[in-house]
């Protein structure tokens, strides 16, 4: 029987055996759960003890188990509810805090035993030009077919060879069908193999977010992530004709956002970029993305987390927007104190009483640096002129979010209530001014960055919206 393909996208439930590394032969029955929105969940007939014989705090790095013809490795599993004796029926339900991997058995997921991770998003097919299955009909007259036939060429994979990875866009064909059905599905991945062995936990914190912070911001939409292979040592085999042979091994984590039905992905009609085709354009936009990741993740993630997330109110989607734009100038265009400033702090410590000198240092510490305002005017001026028709007049805008952010943070009786649409509206173009600077950052100059919104449909939309907005205000 084929070995089934677990996704994290996709809930299952399996019965089997289930025990702990260090003591095999002290089997307990049960099923696991799996669900893309909560995790894994496991039930058994029977309990896991801690060294005391007692129960409610039970807890063990790894379970393994053997359900339905695969094997899991439960990982940083604890107990969450237990029916005791005096109930008629012994049984214990575990959860599996950190992830599931399904397909191997390893004993300690903490060492460096990983060297490969595998993606599955949305969106990436479209992203790469990938070219997907054609089917063809050939009718013999108006209402009957003769033939039926699909066409499908699998694309040359493109890589990326860095120093410490080499990160691989491909294809995956899966071929079937039967009598009077064929079948071919094309997964298309992102693979990223490292040089030096990496602990679990590692190696998806490392480069599952990027790929997929990277997909949404082509795409313009929040990316989910369908599926997360990993292996390396801990999974190579020897075959029986010799061949060495690294096995996946399936990691179920609860990514967010949970993946809709393939189904009811829409096209992209919004992406700002494409993936290149060529090995040295892509490996020049990996490179630059890796270390745009590592210099600016605190950017990335409050630009992104709020549209992986299910809700977000108005005015934490506008803080969030706000604070990365700061942060982002800070690690991106930082520039020297305005001597002005540094000149009135000495000059106020100076003049300060000594009993309050020290208190006054510790005010006036950051004193010099750059205010909002002068954040949002320098960034304005790194993108460019393009998002102008978004924003209108540079000072005006800046001067609205200022008023906003202010009204937002440093609250009293008599600040201005703002509504939920109006904060949506200044966070959409916060973000598009990130982005804009994210491509800069990527190596696009202005002129192309003008050139990519105006094509942008969404963009065009919010600035259709804006200008419908300035009419009704007058």
């Amino acid at each position: 029987m084929a070995k089934v393909r677990r996704r994290c996208s996709e809930a299952f439930i399996v019965q089997g055996a289930w025990w702990e590394p260090a003591n095999p032969d002290q089997q307990l029955t049960g099923a696991f759960t799996w669900s893309p929105d909560s995790g894994g969940e496991l039930d058994v007939l029977g309990f896991f003890h801690d060294d005391s014989g007692t129960l409610g705090n039970w807890r063990a790095d790894v379970l393994h188990g053997v359900a339905e013809g695969d094997e899991f490795t439960l990982i940083n599993c604890g107990e969450v509810g237990s029916t005791l004796p005096s109930a008629g029926v012994n049984r214990q339900r575990l959860r599996a805090n950190d992830g599931v991997l399904a397909g191997a058995l390893i004993s300690d997921v903490g060492q460096p035993i990983f060297d490969r991770v595998t993606v599955e998003l949305d969106y990436l097919a479209e992203l790469s030009g990938r070219s997907a299955p054609e089917r063809h009909i050939e009718w013999s007259d108006d209402r009957h077919v003769e033939r039926v036939w699909i066409e499908y060429e699998q694309p040359r994979e493109v890589v990326a060879d860095m120093a410490h990875e080499s990160v691989r866009l491909a294809s995956e064909a899966q071929f079937g069908g039967g009598l009077g059905h064929a079948e071919i599905k094309e997964t298309v991945v992102f693979s990223v193999d490292v040089r030096e062995p990496l602990p679990l936990r590692e190696i998806v914190s490392r480069y599952v977010p990027r790929l997929r912070d990277l997909v949404t911001l082509a795409a313009q939409r929040p990316s989910a992530i369908r599926s997360v292979h990993v292996a390396g040592p801990a999974t190579t085999e020897t075959r029986d004709d010799g061949r060495v042979v690294k096995r996946s091994a399936e990691f179920l984590a609860p990514f967010l956002p949970t993946p809709k039905d393939p189904a009811q992905v829409k096209h992209l009609t919004e992406a700002l970029i494409v993936l290149p085709a060529d090995d040295r354009s892509f490996r020049t936009l990996i490179r630059r993305w890796f270390e745009l990741a590592e210099r600016l993740g605190p950017v990335l993630d409050l630009r992104f987390a709020p549209g992986y997330a299910s809700f977000v109110y108005a005015e934490s989607r506008f803080l969030n927007a706000v604070q990365a734009i700061e942060a982002l100038h800070r690690r991106v265009l930082p520039n020297d104190p305005d001597p002005t400033d540094l000149k009135a702090r000495k000059a106020a410590i100076a003049s300060c009483p000594p009993q309050y000198k020290e208190w006054l240092k510790d005010e006036l510490k950051y004193a010099h640096e750059p205010s909002l305002r002068r954040r949002l005017r320098e960034v304005l001026r790194f993108v460019g002129p393009g998002l102008r028709p978004l924003t209108g007049k540079p000072s005006t805008f800046i001067h609205r979010v200022w008023t906003v952010r202010n009204a937002l943070t440093h609250w009293d009786d008599q600040s201005t209530a703002y509504d939920g649409a109006d904060l949506t509206r200044l966070a959409t173009a916060l973000n598009f001014i990130i982005d804009a600077a994210l491509l800069r950052l990527l190596g696009s100059e202005q002129e192309q960055i003008t050139a990519a919104l105006a094509a942008n449909s969404r963009f065009q939309f919010e600035v259709q919206r804006r200008s419908q907005g300035s009419r009704d205000a007058r």
